[in-house]
């Protein structure tokens, strides 16, 4: 019995993944413009889940992740040319508007 109760379990926390969607427009922190070509990544998984901001500054990240009673919120990387690179968390689910500050040249 034991034994049985120690398969469901493992079964119950392998099985606990979730599809997260994050989704958000990158503006000028100044100007409030959106910006457009702007790559956005999870920050533990560059090469799998970069996608790039369309005309109007929109994105939309998914991935997989385990999740045992609600899918963990997505830690994000924004890099655009000739602005400062900016880390951020989003919760599954949400939408964000993500300011980014362009590098200052002396």
């Amino acid at each position: 019995m034991k034994r049985l109760t120690g398969i469901i379990i493992t079964a119950l926390f392998i099985s606990c993944d979730c599809y997260r969607v994050v989704t958000g427009i990158t503006i000028d922190k100044e100007t409030k413009a959106p910006i457009k070509d702007v790559l956005v990544y999870n920050k533990k998984d560059k090469e799998y889940t970069n996608v790039y901001t369309d005309s109007l500054g929109d994105f939309k990240l998914a991935d997989i992740n385990g999740g045992i009673l609600r899918c963990p919120p997505m830690n994000i990387v924004i890099e655009a040319e000739g602005y400062v690179i900016k880390e951020d968390t989003i919760p599954a689910g949400s939408n964000k508007i993500i300011e980014l500050e362009k590098i200052k040249t002396n």
